[in-house]
């Protein structure tokens, strides 16, 4: 657990941290990398411990840790007995265990009684147990022994402590070294200068104990003092006197050493009317000073870890229970004709008259778009997709950088050379290729195409439907827009078709001009044209322009591009085969993800600048790395910094709808 509330208060002091990525740290230059296994991975490892066996838990656990590094580098250090200065901590925690550890033998009664009695299984019995079972967890000291003997045999430095393998960390420290773990106490060391934070993602958090005693006004001894007067795990801190006011006490005391600014926060006058249970804060500095501790003669929860075996097996034992009947339901489904869908359940019958008097339940959704909707929400957060009007580029990027005219030239040339490149060079490559291969398949014949050639000519556009070339016929039909752009996240069958379109041009396109837009104009294309040609030749034929036997007719079992040809031919004023875009005016859609790696590669001055305003929250020395910076900072930020001046400094919301401008 660490100091409690210790990164919120650090955060709100307008500290913040280097964020680094996976591939930022194998590129930073360490001495040693001392990592505490259960402050970095508690939750991966006690999600392996619990759902796999032993050996197959050491495995992953491996290849949890050797993420942090090589063998060269990383030295892993593993809590070993408990420590008389955590015995009251160690207490809470158990009794929570035990807590859990009675909650979840209950919940397994509960669960055994409904499958005994073949009465229904509902998905929340099964979701106590494991949530009850993991709050019971205790990693024991026999298999913290075989974790470390697992590493060793495979290279690796391990070492299992005789207490805190925090306090071993802070012995063994040196300068260069880069400690990692999620406990917020390894600040409290003074040896202590880099802390690698693991957190989501895959991405580590960097706090820097000089930029962080800057950013509080504090010194080291003074940081330490803090942590000892707050709540952490060696003692509680005096009632209503926290991290905040701890902090607001221990700034005035200027002392070197970090006992005597405590023994002049104890003689404070406020803290000594609070003070009523005359705490000394004797065993944290114990630790955090002297760095000493006293180890326990026995295991003080070897019981409770047998419990917890105990409950896993009657878990497991249960499981099969339920998976054996479950089995034998679907056999008597599927054998004397029964319904196959038939569960056991804990409802009375209820009379004939009544259960046919009842409305049919509708069918449950098999739509992901809730789901898939939110990701593109994160996608969208991530890769900074701000639309803004800007009248004139050049305008623009002047008053956004100004008196910098090299860097301003750099950034219009890019800009345009991107966007002339992505918008008229790669979309009009795609269109003519598009419409050579239709003029390929025309020349040859359309009756002569392959279930290959209709598959492709399916993905540049879905196929046509009849009922809606009768309702243009009787003008009831819906805007074309309105009806055809079916590329939203609506998880219907017709959403799928247009989901294998839209990635097959994205793949064509290779990403660079937005596949939605090139969906739009193929669907308007050769869908709405394929209708506007059925209505013009229609009305041609019943005034006598066309012969009557001609066949004028919209065909579902062909493509759209196959009507459209087909239709185009028999018109007189033919029409061309494939949409080209206009190469006067060029026009793209570009992300700040996507800006940020065009910057870095255009080099010069741009990627300098670039760099510059990376350098500010951690190391940029590739294209990955600059976007991935951009991806966490606040939407426009790349925008506001070379192209328009939007959403300048020091005005307020309602100055800013004043002035026309636009928030990111």
């Amino acid at each position: 657990m660490g100091l409690s509330e210790c990164y919120q208060f650090i955060r709100k002091k307008d500290y913040s941290p280097t964020i680094l990525n996976q591939t930022t740290i194998a590129t930073i230059d360490t001495n040693k990398r001392r990592v505490d296994v259960l402050g970095s991975s508690y939750r991966v490892l006690r999600n392996v411990y619990s759902k796999n066996p032993q050996d197959r838990a050491h495995a992953l656990m491996l290849k949890e840790l050797s993420r942090f590094g090589s063998t060269s580098t990383l030295v892993f250090y593993i809590d070993g007995p408990q420590a008389e200065e955590k015995a009251d901590t160690f207490v809470v925690r158990d009794t929570a265990r035990k807590q859990a550890a009675a909650r979840c033998a209950t919940s397994l009664d509960t669960l055994e009684t409904q499958i005994q009695n073949n009465q229904h299984i509902r998905k929340r019995y099964f979701t106590d147990v494991r949530t009850n079972l993991s709050s019971s967890f205790y990693w024991s000291l026999p298999c913290r022994r075989e974790l470390v003997e697992f590493l060793r045999s495979a290279g690796w430095d391990a070492r299992l402590r005789p207490t805190e393998a925090d306090m071993e960390i802070a012995k063994d420290f040196k300068e260069g070294d880069v400690v990692l773990s999620g406990d917020s106490d390894m600040l409290a060391y003074a040896s202590i200068t880099t802390l690698w934070r693991p957190i989501s993602n895959g991405l580590f958090l960097e706090y820097k104990t000089a930029d962080l005693l800057l950013a509080l006004a504090v010194s080291r001894a003074q940081l330490t003092a803090l942590a000892v007067v707050s709540k952490n795990d060696y003692g509680k801190n005096i009632f209503l006197s926290g991290l905040v006011f701890g902090w607001v006490l221990t700034v005035p005391f200027f002392y070197l050493d970090p006992r005597s600014i405590v023994s002049a926060y104890l003689t404070n006058r406020t803290v000594v009317s609070k003070n009523t249970d005359n705490k000394t804060f004797d065993s944290a500095l114990r630790v955090f000073v002297d760095l000493k501790q006293t180890p326990v003669d026995h295991d003080m929860s070897s019981a409770h870890c047998l419990t917890y075996d105990e409950l896993r097996e009657r878990f497991s034992g249960i499981s099969a229970m339920y998976d054996l009947l479950k089995k034998q339901h679907q056999l008597k489904g599927t054998g004397n004709g029964t319904p196959k869908d038939e569960i056991p359940t804990d409802k009375p019958d209820e009379p004939n008259d009544n259960r046919s008097n009842k409305p049919k339940p509708k069918p449950r959704s098999r739509s992901t778009a809730p789901t898939e909707k939110l990701q593109v929400m994160r996608s969208m957060a991530y890769q900074h997709p701000t639309s803004l009007y800007i009248r004139t580029l050049s305008a623009n990027i002047r008053r956004a950088v100004p008196n910098q005219p090299i860097l301003q030239q750099e950034v219009i040339s890019c800009i345009q050379k991107a966007s002339r490149e992505a918008a008229t060079t790669t979309k009009r490559k795609g269109q003519a290729l598009i419409g050579a291969f239709i003029e390929c398949l025309d020349c040859m014949g359309l009756g002569h195409l392959s279930d290959t050639d209709r598959e492709i000519l399916d993905y540049f556009c879905p196929r046509l439907k009849i009922k809606h070339a009768k309702d243009r016929d009787n003008g009831t039909a819906k805007e074309e827009d309105d009806e055809e752009d079916d590329t939203d996240l609506e998880g219907t069958a017709k959403g799928v078709k247009d989901t294998e379109q839209l990635r097959f041009l994205w793949s064509f396109l290779i990403c660079l001009y937005s596949a939605v837009q090139l969906t739009t104009e193929l669907k308007g294309m050769y869908i709405k044209g394929s209708y506007e040609l059925h209505n013009k030749l229609t009305a041609s034929r019943e005034k006598g322009f066309l012969r009557p036997d001609a066949e004028i007719r919209i065909r579902e079992d062909m493509s759209a591009v196959e009507n459209f040809v087909l239709l185009n031919k028999m018109s007189q004023n033919s029409r061309k085969i494939a949409p080209i875009t206009n190469s006067e005016q060029p026009f793209v859609g570009f992300s700040e993800r996507d800006l940020a790696g065009v910057f870095f590669k255009r080099g010069g001055q741009l990627r300098e600048r670039l760099v510059e305003l990376a350098s500010l929250d951690g190391i940029c020395t590739s294209i990955v790395d600059s976007q991935t910076w951009i991806g966490w900072k606040e939407s426009g930020y790349l925008i506001k910094q070379f192209i328009a001046d939007i959403d300048p400094d020091n005005l307020t919301s309602r100055q800013k709808g004043r002035a026309g401008l636009l928030s990111s």
